[in-house]
């Protein structure tokens, strides 16, 4: 009786366990959902954060691009980001 209870319950884990499927899942590879779970500073609650893979290309380059900006502002401006030494 134990070892039939017991192979139940196995069984009922296993099969739990294999329909893990995300929930949102689309044919085209850019309307894939990706959710993150962050941590913001200074607090201990958790921020859960869902975008498409769209969404998160377009946020890259965005980033790379205003990077790109301010490199070149930075240049142009004679800035080096070093230290000056006035006379």
């Amino acid at each position: 009786m134990k070892k039939t209870l017991l192979l139940l319950l196995i069984s009922a884990f296993l099969v739990s366990c294999g329909n893990t499927k995300p929930d949102q899942v689309a044919e085209n590879s850019d309307d894939k959902l990706i959710c993150t779970t962050t941590k913001k500073f200074g607090s201990n609650m958790n921020t859960k954060t869902c975008r498409t893979v769209a969404e998160q290309k377009e946020e890259r380059k965005r980033n790379q691009e205003a990077m790109r900006n301010s490199n070149k502002n930075s240049t142009s401006s004679g800035n080096t980001g070093g230290a000056t030494i006035g006379n």
